[in-house]
Order: structure tokens, then sequence, then C-alpha cells
């Protein structure tokens, strides 16, 4: 209960400690408290941890510290995936804006799509290149350009 407002004290003292040149003692001795802190908590967990191996060391706790990587390494193609539904987003728009015609806008897009796959590198690669484009582009300057 004391324990976590002293800690928070000492953080909010070791930022202002930081600003002045002055007070850069002062940092260094709330940095060495922190590390003593951290090592004393450590020491007690490898303690607790050794008198009760069995209550440590079972499935219910594995399955509690597997969770969060877990979760991290499948959220990384979700992430992925929309990014790169964002940038074909801006090059979609910008594509609206140099090509009227319907037609030639969706060509544009499965050219786009075609070339550039899944891959950011590319698609951010053509982006630069389609402001060539302009409302009167044929389909084989749009083929020139997404290619």
């Amino acid at each position: 209960m004391f324990i976590l407002p002293a800690l928070a004290f000492l953080a909010m003292l070791q930022v202002i400690a930081e600003k002045e040149e002055r007070t850069k003692i002062v940092k260094t001795e709330i940095d060495w408290i922190f590390v003593i802190i951290a090592v004393t908590f450590l020491i007690i967990s490898i303690r607790d941890i050794t008198n009760d191996i069995t209550g440590f060391a079972n499935y219910s706790n594995l399955k509690s510290f597997l969770l969060p990587v877990i979760l991290s390494i499948s959220f990384i193609p979700c992430a992925y995936l929309i990014a790169v539904f964002m940038n074909y987003e801006m090059l979609f728009v910008r594509l609206g804006f140099y090509l009227k015609n319907k037609g030639d806008l969706r060509f544009a897009k499965l050219r786009t799509l075609q070339k550039c796959g899944l891959q950011i590198s590319k698609i951010r690669t053509l982006s630069p290149k389609i402001n060539s484009l302009y409302n009167g582009s044929t389909r084989e300057e749009i083929k020139d350009i997404i290619s």
C-alpha cells in the first residue's frame, strides 16, 4: 500500500531532477534507489519461486504467461493487412482524382493490385508515379505507368 505511492513520488522527483544540470546528482541517487528496489523485488521473487516451485510451475501460470505473447504474435498479420489496406486506400483515392472515367479507374486499380499484391514497399514505390496520370490517360499509358 505504501510502495506504489512512494515509487510514483520518486519517479516524479526523477523527472524534475532531469531538467536542470544542478540537480543531476539527485537524479543519479534516485536511479540507484530504483535499482536497489528492483534487485530487492527480483531476489524476493526468486526466493518465493524456489520455496514453492509447484505453485509457480503449473499449467495455469504457463497459460497466463503465454497468452500475451500469443496474442501479440497473432496481431502482427492483422496490423500488416490494415497497413496494406490503408496504403491502397490512399493510392486509390488519389487515382480517383486523376482518372474520372470509371472504366479507366477500375482498370488502374486492378492493375495496381496485380502489380503490388500485399507488398507495402511496392505500393509506396508506385505512389509517386501515378502523379503523371491525367483525366485523358489511355489504358496503354496507365499500363506503362503502373508496370
